[in-house]
């Protein structure tokens, strides 16, 4: 595990992978999948899976949206198997045999997993590099460490500040637990995020509840109080940061920049950060969920339909929404899958919740007759505790499609949990048959194998299309050797790295030819995913071609979906 940490931190600075830092995540994800495969596939005695019939009519619900849809694209068809997969690592976890020691070295893992985050936040704050590429960089300057998305960072920081948490609770390494959360702690109050600072003090105060550390939890309440307010102030009085516009597509006719172009550099705190316009646009996206909701409120509008219906929606003057990006989730799980699946896939996210809630219940109240949370068997409410900074961040972001982890992460805390509880786990539990366990085992290190390098390989091909992206086209190559290693991808991502190298080439050498297979691509492309910017470059498209009829059926289109974009012009250009 330590190897293959080192590995996930050395390979970026040394020039190895192309991209933006997409992929030390999926490094990450690569060290907790190995830590499965040792605890689970590995073992040398018979494959056990535990199953419980809520979660497994969850994922079923979950999943019959994709039948009533259009096409089975590859997107969704992802989605699906992954949503099997974390099942079957669940049911595997939860049939092991695990004792304190072990479960307590699986959040050692877990631990030095955060505290490797924690450090990338330390070398953006206080060493910031302008040609650091391999680290993703935050539009608004805060330090997203890893993650490409600063709440990731936090939400996986406050995950593991949990993890350390009751490790020290339970008396387990007490000095090294100590040390990582005075490491983690601060990293999580520089990346300045309130669903990742909420969602650490929900699991520690949780944790000091369930070991009836009420003295602390007063002390800890009265700290947090009095820092709060000493940074309410200090924001009240400091000046607005500066705010920055990425950009997304570059319009036909543009010169092409540097993929080496410096990205915004990191403060120690960027002051005056100002999260009212995050709370409104997620209001705002809330709303329109649920009146989206209301319009197919049984079976939804179909897995993979989201970012084309929604925009209908958010057209609406009545609502407000004045951002320029496609919006491909309302930063809510419940009502993301209540658009796309209705009352069928809410069914289903609720069974899966409502068991995860009566699993803790179940393991809070068997901890008196064990001797009370710090006995030898009186940890497992602890572990399905710590799944709360996730589950809280799924309710206002879209971190389960954003980083790896955060799948796989609650999943193994659950697991542990219910591997745990001892006489109270329940379930019906598989045992392989003596012939076919090891063939089986071989199996699930295949796919757990196969998953994983999947994953990275996706990571590196998102990275590649942000060079050949913010390049405009130019820097083609990175794309190129990325999908020698990993064809199997989704083609809306690829063709926006091979839009860019068309305008590109476009611009250079005026080949028609290449126009207008771009348009025809574009074209297609924003029936899936609407956008103002992808619109601009469409109509650009147009108007160079001399396609006059096209630019104003698409102007027309434009004006309609997104009336309050000014990359919209108001009258057809000459």
């Amino acid at each position: 595990l330590g190897a293959l940490l080192a590995a996930a931190l050395l390979v970026p600075p040394l020039g190895l992978w192309p991209g933006e830092g997409r992929f030390i995540a999926s490094g990450l994800y690569w060290v907790l999948a190995a830590a499965w495969l040792a605890v689970v596939c590995l073992r040398a005695t018979s494959l056990r899976l535990r199953w419980y019939a809520a979660p497994l009519a969850g994922m079923a619900l979950l999943s019959l949206p994709a039948v009533w849809g259009d096409t089975l694209s590859l997107p969704v068809v992802s989605r699906v198997t992954a949503l099997w997969l974390a099942g079957l690592v669940l049911a595997g976890v939860s049939a092991c045999r695990l004792s304190r020691g072990g479960a307590a070295r699986l959040g050692d893992a877990l631990v030095a997993a955060g505290v490797a985050a924690a450090v990338t936040v330390y070398v953006q704050v206080l060493a910031p590099d302008p040609q650091a590429v391999w680290m993703p960089a935050a539009g608004d300057g805060r330090p997203s460490g890893l993650f490409m998305q600063v709440n990731c960072m936090a939400s996986f920081l406050a995950t593991v500040i949990g993890v350390a948490t009751l490790q020290v609770l339970r008396g387990h390494h007490r000095g090294p637990m100590g040390l990582a959360l005075g490491v983690m702690g601060p990293a999580l109050v520089c990346c300045q995020s309130t669903v990742g600072v909420l969602g650490a003090a929900l699991v520690v105060v949780a944790l000091l509840l369930l070991a009836r550390y009420y003295r602390v939890l007063v002390v800890l309440v009265a700290v947090a109080g009095i820092a709060l307010g000493g940074l309410a102030g200090w924001q009240s009085i400091s000046q607005p940061a500066p705010t920055t516009a990425a950009v997304v597509a570059a319009p036909v006719g543009a010169s092409p920049t540097s993929s080496h172009a410096p990205p915004v550099p990191y403060p120690d705190l960027v002051t005056g950060l100002d999260h009212s316009d995050g709370r409104a646009a997620r209001v705002i996206l809330w709303r329109a969920a649920w009146r989206q909701w209301l319009t197919h409120p049984f079976f939804g509008t179909s897995m993979g339909s989201f970012t084309r219906v929604f925009t209908e929606v958010l057209r609406d003057p009545e609502l407000g929404y004045r951002w320029e990006t496609t919006t491909r989730h309302p930063h809510n799980e419940l009502l993301f899958q209540a658009v796309e699946g209705g009352l069928v896939a809410v069914s289903g996210l609720l069974l899966i919740v409502g068991w995860g809630l009566w699993r803790t219940y179940l393991a809070w109240r068997a901890m008196a007759p064990v001797g009370g949370f710090c006995a030898p068997r009186g940890d497992a409410a602890g572990w399905l505790v710590c799944c709360l900074p996730i589950a809280l961040h799924a309710m206002v972001e879209l971190p389960l499609y954003q980083s790896p982890l955060h799948v796989l992460v609650p999943v193994l805390l659950a697991g542990i949990g219910v591997a745990r509880s001892g006489t109270v786990a329940g379930g019906r539990v598989w045992t392989a048959p003596p012939r076919l366990a090891p063939w089986l085992r071989a199996l699930g290190v295949v796919v757990a194998l196969a998953a994983t390098v999947q994953c990275i390989n996706n990571a590196r091909v998102a990275g590649a299309v942000s060079v050949a992206v913010r390049s405009a086209g130019a820097d083609i190559q990175p794309l190129r050797d990325a999908l020698r290693w990993n064809p199997w991808v989704d083609p809306d991502e690829v063709g926006l790295g091979g839009l860019a190298r068309s305008v590109w080439l476009y611009n250079h050498h005026h080949d028609e030819a290449l126009r207008a297979s771009a348009q025809a691509w574009l074209s297609d492309y924003l029936t899936r995913y609407p956008s103002p910017e992808m619109y601009r470059t469409l109509l650009q498209l147009e108007r160079a071609g001399g396609d006059m009829t096209a630019y104003r059926q698409t102007l027309a289109r434009a004006q309609y979906l997104f009336p309050w974009s000014s990359l919209i012009p108001a009258t057809p250009e000459p």
